[in-house]
C-alpha cells in the first residue's frame, strides 16, 4: 500500500516494531496452526492482558464490507472518543480517519493476510491540546471455520516519545 494521506492523517504499510505487536503477530501465527486463520476464541483478550486495552474486535456482516465492533479496549475507546461496541463502523461520523480505518480493514480481508501499518495523525490529546500522534497497528484476520474470514482483531499502539523518534522515517518511505 502506498502511503495514504487524508487531511490530517497519514497511513503507510510498515513492519511493526512495537514488541507487543510483534508478539501478537507470533501468537496469531501459532494459533492458526495448519488453518489459514485462527478462530476468534484462539486469541482471547484475557490471554493478551498486556495489551487488552489496545485491541478492537470487528465482525464482518453481509453485505460485505460492513464491520460491527464486538468489543473494544479502553485505549481504543480513547482513540474513538467513545465506546463503539455494537456499532457498525460505516455508521460512525463521516470523518477521514474512519475512512482510512475502513480501507485498512478491507485491505486485510481482500489480501487474506495480516496488515501492518504505521500512521501519523494530527489531532488532540485527552486534554484538548493539538499534537502529532504516531502509532503502529496490526490487523489480523479471524475465521470461525479456520478458512473464511468473518472478523478481524485490530491492535493499535501509540508510540511514546522515545519509540516514535524513528517513526517518521518509516512513514516517509
Amino acid at each position: 500500500m502506498a502511503g495514504v494521506t487524508t487531511g490530517d492523517a497519514e497511513l503507510r504499510e510498515a513492519a511493526v516494531r512495537d514488541p507487543l505487536l510483534a508478539d501478537l503477530r507470533r501468537r496469531w501465527e501459532a494459533a492458526r496452526g495448519a488453518s489459514s486463520f485462527p478462530r476468534s476464541a484462539d486469541l482471547d483478550p484475557v490471554d493478551l492482558a498486556a495489551m487488552a486495552g489496545d485491541l478492537l474486535r470487528v465482525e464482518m456482516e453481509a453485505p460485505h464490507p460492513h464491520f460491527r465492533v464486538s468489543w473494544i479496549g479502553t485505549s481504543m475507546v480513547m482513540w474513538f472518543r467513545r465506546d463503539i461496541t455494537g456499532m457498525r463502523l460505516d455508521e460512525l461520523a463521516p470523518h477521514p480517519h474512519f475512512r482510512l480505518f475502513l480501507d485498512a480493514l478491507n485491505r486485510a480481508v481482500s489480501r487474506q493476510a495480516p496488515v501492518e501499518l504505521a500512521a501519523r495523525v494530527n489531532g488532540e490529546n485527552r486534554t484538548g491540546e493539538s499534537r502529532v500522534m504516531e502509532f503502529e497497528a496490526l490487523l489480523l484476520p479471524l475465521a470461525g471455520d479456520g478458512e473464511t474470514i468473518d472478523g478481524l482483531l485490530v491492535a493499535c499502539r501509540q508510540q511514546r516519545a522515545a519509540q516514535a523518534q524513528g517513526a517518521p522515517a518509516a512513514l516517509s518511505a
